[in-house]
């Protein structure tokens, strides 16, 4: 009989609990979509090292959706507890007729067991078409071929009933324990009660305010000016003063919004302005710390989503100038004693014979007085020492790296690009890394003369091309120096040599490159110790920045959208309980003369301010969030940052908007109910 009246109130309430039957389901499809990626790699034709990438995402995801699991955990029971609360009445009349508290708490036990069935199994269905779609796109990234056939995952299928099922078990005990703690009267006159404002000064609201405005302002000014600084010693600072910022904003916000709105009559007496404007104040009042966090939450979602779509394509943008070669041979020497005997690496004729292109090019690494250094690269220098980035000061002596222009003339003209030509007194300083070149075009300007080992050099000015001088795993963040081939330095600190081959057969890089790594290994190693060598090709480095992108570009979207997710249902959830208890007040605004339009215009102004106050901070944080994600992205490549934040700013408004719009409908049917 439980059972049946359980049954009765999920058929009769389904559009009551259609949010949080959307939102579980949701949560289930995503769960159970990306917890189902060891399944994609039998109908994926993946490489080696794309398998152990793909093996490794599946690790990721799996730690991952922990986090994700708790985080749902706490969105489904406070959903839940949402949901028990706004049935206050009705559970009120069931103790009224005599129905015990452990009969009622079946049916409610009953109720969630339904709700959550239906949302495991609609979202596993939704969640096995999500992933044909991820399989796809999974693919696409690797830029492989695609020999597609059904894919199911029978380990995701099991873990996600198993996170949920524990989910749904928490609930039931938790909507126990809330039915226990009714009492009659509180059931029955809980639409009447009302919050009592805890400060009853406006000038306090106003100087929190203040307060709120100076936090923000502090962590806004630290993330924009330094975000690589932020990112070593002050992201802690940043995290706390924007958190309490945000917090003191939406209580202020209710102790001085509505007088200071009231002050003009003419917007305060219009239609029903007074009453909407009242309600929203007592929302934010009740919910501005939930407030607070959904506003959070809604910068952590953007932040995701855009890390996750830039990062992606600033690596899909810099995958060719980072793979200027078929391979390259990279090593290094390190000055053991007082001096150094560079030894060249012997490359057999065979495989000289293999390439098209083929040629050495050498940088060496020299002392430079650090007085010199610091007068001539004042700006640069003072960006390496801030922000950590490699140079290694010593008491009297800092390194300086530089190649002849012979060698840095050769990756041009193998790149189709002009080559340069420097004068003997004079230096081209040239940086990958996009901080760094505005670093060095402040030091072109003061002209600045350099003194190294009896050479004097000026800085010259040169536009040069985005390029790295060989196929590497990653892109140097430090400065080389071009100077004329007649330049011989003494003292050399690091000799690094790179051989540079584009093969003729690119079948045979893979044996080449097995062949080369056991030649080098036997020439050096009498050397052992003292010398370092990385043979990559460009297939390495593509792997393993596809790897890069999928992981990266999955995670965001991930925990972006579960962040979006809670937000808005947290929001929807506390609109739809407004409703509900304020059914009376809109009936007494129909009894004295407002009409239907009337109504349902004064709660979508009120359901937009709720809705989008939160929305407007959060873009206003995500402002300079995403300026300091663009400053990370900017020390691997070029960024692209606004086309990320584009698109995740669309897949923001576009779950948000429907939220808001479900909630509305559902918001509506609420105040006319009888």
């Amino acid at each position: 009989m439980y059972f049946k009246i359980a049954l009765q109130n999920v058929r009769k309430s389904f559009q009551d609990y259609f949010i949080y039957f959307l939102t579980l389901a949701f949560s289930v499809c995503l769960f159970f979509a990306f917890n189902s990626f060891t399944e994609q790699e039998a109908v994926i034709s993946l490489s080696a090292s794309q398998t152990e990438i793909m093996q490794l995402l599946s690790e990721i995801m799996g730690y991952m959706s922990v986090f994700v699991a708790v985080v749902l955990c706490f969105l489904i029971m406070y959903a839940n507890s949402f949901l028990v609360r706004r049935r206050k009445k009705e559970f009120g009349t069931y103790m009224l007729l005599g129905m015990e508290k452990s009969k009622m708490a079946r049916i409610l036990l009953y109720e969630t067991f339904i709700i959550g069935l239906l949302s495991l199994v609609v979202g596993v269905i939704f969640g096995i078409a999500l992933s044909q779609v991820l399989t796809i796109a999974t693919a696409s990234l690797f830029e492989v071929q695609l020999n597609y056939q059904f894919v199911f995952s029978f380990d995701a299928l099991l873990l996600t009933i198993l996170c949920f099922g524990i989910v749904f078990l928490l609930a039931m005990v938790l909507n126990v324990f809330i039915l226990s703690k009714f009492k009659l009267i509180d059931l029955l006159y809980a639409d009447r009660k009302n919050d009592e404002m805890r400060i009853k000064y406006v000038g306090v609201y106003v100087v929190i305010f203040i307060l709120a405005l100076v936090c923000l302002g502090y962590a806004y000014y630290l993330a924009w000016t330094d975000p690589i600084q932020v990112l070593g010693k002050n992201f802690a600072k940043v995290i706390i003063l924007g958190c309490v910022g945000t917090l003191l904003f939406f209580l202020s916000l209710a102790g001085f919004m509505l007088r200071f709105v009231s002050r003009s009559k003419k917007l305060y007496y219009k239609g029903l302005n007074m009453f909407v404007l009242k309600e929203v104040n007592a929302s934010i009042k009740s919910n501005f710390i939930s407030m607070s966090f959904v506003c959070i939450l809604l910068l952590l979602s953007i932040g995701a989503l855009s890390t996750g779509f830039s990062l992606n394509a600033t690596i899909n943008q810099s995958l060719k100038q980072q793979t200027p070669y078929d391979l390259s041979l990279e090593y290094q020497q390190y000055q053991t004693d007082d001096r150094l005997d560079i030894v060249d690496v012997t490359i057999p004729e065979a495989i000289k014979q293999e390439t098209s292109t083929y040629h050495v090019q050498k940088q060496v690494e020299v002392q430079v007085p650090v007085a010199t250094y610091k007068q001539a690269f004042q700006h640069v220098h003072a960006y390496y020492e801030k922000n950590n980035l490699g140079i290694i000061e010593q008491p009297e002596w800092i390194g300086v790296t530089f190649i002849h222009e012979s060698d840095f003339n050769e990756v041009l003209s193998d790149l189709g690009y002009d080559t340069v030509d420097v004068k003997p007194k004079e230096v081209i300083p040239y940086a990958k890394q996009a901080q760094l070149q505005r670093a060095i075009a402040k030091d072109v300007k003061q002209q600045e003369p350099f003194k190294v080992q009896g050479y004097t050099f000026s800085l010259r000015e040169n536009e040069l091309p985005d390029l790295v001088l060989a196929t590497a795993n990653t892109i140097s963040n430090t400065i080389t120096f071009i100077v004329d081939d007649r330049i011989v330095f003494k003292d050399i600190v690091t000799a690094h040599q790179a051989i540079n081959m584009n093969v003729k057969d690119e079948t045979k890089i893979a044996d080449m490159q097995a062949q080369l790594d056991q030649e080098v290994s036997s020439q050096l190693s009498a050397h052992e110790g003292s010398f370092y060598y990385s043979l990559t090709s460009r297939q390495d480095v593509m792997d393993a920045s596809k790897g890069t992108a999928v992981i990266t570009t999955y995670i965001g979207i991930y925990l972006g959208i579960v962040f979006m997710l809670s937000s808005v249902t947290l929001l929807a959830l506390q609109q739809l309980t407004k409703a509900n208890d304020n059914k009376k007040r809109y009936m007494i605004l129909s009894k004295i003369g407002a009409d239907d339009k009337m109504m349902n215009h004064a709660l979508l102004k009120q359901l937009c301010i709720y809705f989008f106050i939160p929305l407007a901070l959060a873009l206003v944080h995500s402002i300079v969030g995403i300026h300091f994600i663009d400053s990370i992205i900017m020390s691997v490549g070029r960024s692209s940052i606004v086309e990320g934040s584009a698109i995740a700013c669309g897949i923001l408004l576009l779950i948000y908007t429907s939220y808001f719009v479900v909630t509305y409908v559902g918001a509506k049917k609420i105040i006319k109910t009888k």
